[in-house]
């Protein structure tokens, strides 16, 4: 008599395949509504500089850093991190040519979501730097020159003091005395001209991805001046990019030594202590940023990310929406709500989200993913495809979407597209038991039970415990009168803890 399995099959699940992608963190009550009502939006590109000197185009590179850096002290301004500024320059491929380009400039600081987006240039002759700074406004693009200063190039740091002060005036916003000094002391973190280019340096070579030079660079500016507060911050930053935590803990802790109020300190060493799942010190490390800066939109992201990882998704929420008040462009942020939302089981909210970080940035490949996932919750399966395929569309080796599109054309009983994308996923990573088991129950509504053995076979080595591939393979080798093999497997089902496959044994004599 042929076994007929007298156990209930597993229902197929969507499993993920491997691991997720990291999340968005970012570096760097009233509600926030309430704290910015009046605040003025702005964002600050890196000057232009025609000329050949390497010394001064780092120069053009670091004003810029420097000036975003001073100016978000001051309540009343919302001022765009310099990686997002980088990042949107990227996406519409800012070069030279563009500082020209009005229309370029209102496009990135529509993108940005500012009221005002500030440029300039700087000039060198006979050792004098000359510099000046525009403001454009967004809305209008109207552009209107603001400040302009010159002096020799050793004066680099009073000239930026000076220009802070001219875009500060200009601004005609209540700024406290106490602010002004803030922004003089940010501005002038060093003393040493020689350190700054260092520092200048190693900034450099980190956008290009030379770690390895940055640290050198970085290092040398710390030998120059020990107390460079931002070189300790962003050689730490190197130390947490390749995990050597108790490195970067070091320079964070060293910067809250000398300035115990420093934000930044707080916002990174947060996330060294997440990577060390100490989530209660990270918590209280981005507590103290937010008491410092209650402008900090990477910090309310960050601190958002801990409470997801810890599942606590309403507090999780608060803070994305609290990051969203203040930069309502913040694409990571949008992102993370998204997962949030979908953790709570609230698709509608995810996709809205998804679907904004969609409209702010149309190549999310993540974005597409993570929006099909949702459409599969609440079995909307056509658009999930049309998600997953627009995803693979932009990265055509992005594993997870294929698998789990072939889920999804599993679920619609499209056996011979599901194999398909299992076999892309398969090519492209050779050790996945899922895929090998869910390619088995495909060839197994097809009848090919001999290749359904084989990839029940192949999950098996894998996993010699995945009972859903013992089970499988037991049904397989029962339609094709494998009695003995069929058995075999259903002991190995009950070994592992099945007990309806345990009594099937037991009523059919077979038990052992």
């Amino acid at each position: 008599m042929m076994v007929r399995l007298a156990f209930s099959i597993l229902v197929f699940a969507f499993l993920l395949l491997g691991f997720d992608l990291k999340q968005n963190v970012s570096f760097t009550h009233a509600s926030a509504a309430e704290l910015c009502k009046d605040c003025i939006r702005i964002g600050i590109l890196p000057l232009k500089y025609e000329g050949e000197q390497k010394k001064i185009a780092l120069y053009a590179q670091s004003i810029q850093e420097s000036l975003t850096f001073a100016l978000s002290s001051v309540n009343s301004l919302i001022v765009i991190d310099r990686t997002r500024m980088t990042d949107i320059m990227k996406e519409i491929a800012f070069q030279q040519s563009a500082y020209a380009n009005p229309k370029t400039q209102v496009e990135m600081g529509k993108m940005l979501g500012v009221e005002y987006l500030y440029t300039g240039a700087i000039q060198e002759e006979n050792g004098r730097l000359r510099i000046f700074i525009e403001r454009i406004h967004v809305a209008t693009g109207q552009i209107q020159p603001i400040a302009q200063v010159t002096g020799p190039g050793a004066d680099l740091f009073a000239l930026q003091d000076q220009l802070a002060e001219q875009i500060l005036n200009h601004t005609q916003l209540k700024i406290t005395e106490q602010e002004k000094q803030q922004v003089y002391k940010r501005i002038q973190e060093t003393s040493s001209l020689t350190a700054y280019e260092f520092y200048a340096r190693a900034r450099e070579a980190y956008s290009k991805d030379d770690w390895v030079q940055a640290l050198v660079d970085y290092n040398r500016a710390i030998e120059l001046d020990p107390k460079y507060l931002k070189a300790y911050i962003n050689r730490g930053i190197i130390y947490y990019g390749r995990e050597d935590y108790a490195k970067a803990m070091e320079d964070y802790n060293r910067v809250l030594e000398l300035e115990p109020k420093y934000v930044k300190a707080f916002v990174n060493r947060g996330l060294v202590y997440t990577a060390l799942k100490e989530y209660v010190k990270a918590i209280a490390d981005y507590n103290q940023a937010l008491e410092l800066d209650p402008k900090s939109v990477p910090t309310y992201n960050n601190r958002g990310l801990v409470y997801s990882g810890l599942k606590e998704y309403f507090k999780a929420i608060a803070d994305f929406n609290r990051a969203i008040e203040l930069d309502p462009k913040s694409v990571p942020t949008y992102h993370n709500r998204a997962n949030a939302y979908f953790e709570l089981k609230e698709y509608f909210k995810a996709i809205a989200d998804y679907s904004h970080v969609l409209e702010l940035e149309p190549k999310s490949v993540n974005a597409y993913y993570r929006r099909g996932n949702a459409y599969v919750a609440l079995k909307e399966y056509f658009k999930a495809i049309a998600d997953y395929s627009q995803a693979l569309e932009l990265d055509p080796k992005y594993v997870n979407a294929y698998y789990r599109r072939g889920n999804v054309y599993f679920e619609l009983k499209d056996n011979i597209k599901a194999i398909s994308d299992y076999n892309r996923v398969i090519e492209l990573e050779s050790k996945s038991k899922l895929a090998y088991h869910n390619r088995g129950m495909a060839f197994f509504r097809l009848k090919d039970y001999y290749k359904a053995i084989a990839d029940f076979n192949r999950a098996i080595e894998l996993d010699p415990r995945y009972m859903s591939a013992y089970k499988y393979r037991a049904w397989s080798y029962s339609e094709l009168n494998m009695e003995s093999e069929a058995i075999q497997d259903m002991r190995k089902i009950c070994q592992l803890g099945d007990k309806s496959a345990c009594d099937f044994l037991k009523e059919n004599g077979s038990a052992q």
